[in-house]
């Protein structure tokens, strides 16, 4: 099983976009659980899951394993069965009482463990794919330590790029004190704008990353992101030459996750 965070400190940048769209190609061929770990639930509603008629969500889960119950709800107990097009994965919703979270797992010893114990006691899933709000908190924590790779979504703007540096700098210091083997997949420059010099000179600095970590083409400014949402169509069902583009990208980092599991 491969544990992948989509993380980004930043809001806007394509992180729930990413799990969203990647959720729907793996599941094409693997068994998938994508965890809402962000309290905003934007990847629940996404899903057409209303957080607020959830009785328990992922906080229910942390919660018990923080407080150590005898009888631990497991992250499978309180997944909702997603059917979209033509496949079937399960969703570990959010709802804003995770939030809260952030204070209470403060004083827990090994807190920042709690999401790796709870991923540690599933099984029967080839590929976990896991939404991080977008905030340097401890919930993202628990996610980039529970994980095996980190997907990041980075726009195509000056000011994401100083956020970029800080996000590497923390992954290395996670890799250093928490989880070290952690890696990054790659970097996803998102709403990139051909026609503007802006983003042609961001996407090119985004590039000189390279030489620490695989950056994936850029995925382009587009309305049919949010209409495959808003329809329920995977991007296939779209001709757009834009929709086209992202598709392209979410295939190719399919296909580094179907290398790194072997089959």
């Amino acid at each position: 099983m491969i544990v992948i965070s989509s993380v980004n400190q930043k809001g806007g940048t394509g992180k729930t976009t990413t799990i969203y769209h990647l959720s729907y190609l793996l599941a094409r061929k693997y068994r998938v659980l994508t965890i809402d770990l962000d309290p905003q639930a934007t990847l629940t509603i996404a899903y057409g899951v209303d957080p607020d008629q959830l009785d328990q969500g992922v906080d229910t889960v942390l919660e018990s394993y923080a407080t150590r119950k005898k009888s631990r709800i497991k992250l499978t107990d309180i997944a909702v069965d997603i059917e979209w097009d033509d496949v079937k994965f399960e969703l570990v919703p959010s709802r804003d009482y995770l939030e809260g979270l952030n204070v209470t797992l403060t004083n827990v010893l090994g807190r920042e463990r709690i999401l790796s114990k709870a991923i540690s006691d599933i099984d029967g899933f080839n590929v976990v794919l896991i939404d991080c709000q977008p905030t340097f908190s401890l919930l993202t924590i628990n996610a980039m330590v529970a994980s095996d790779y980190l997907i990041i979504p980075v726009e195509t703007a000056y000011f994401s790029l100083h956020g970029l540096l800080l996000l590497l700098d923390t992954v290395e210091m996670i890799k250093e004190e928490l989880n070290p083997d952690l890696k990054i997949l790659g970097i996803i420059p998102f709403k990139y704008d051909k026609r503007l010099t802006a983003s042609r000179k961001n996407l090119e600095r985004i590039k000189k990353f390279e030489d620490r970590v695989k950056v994936y083409p850029p995925i382009p400014l587009s309305t049919y992101f949010e209409k495959s949402i808003e329809e329920k169509k995977p991007l296939y069902a779209f001709t757009s030459k834009t929709a086209k583009e992202g598709l392209k990208v979410f295939e190719e980092i399919v296909k580094d996750v179907e290398r790194i599991i072997g089959r």
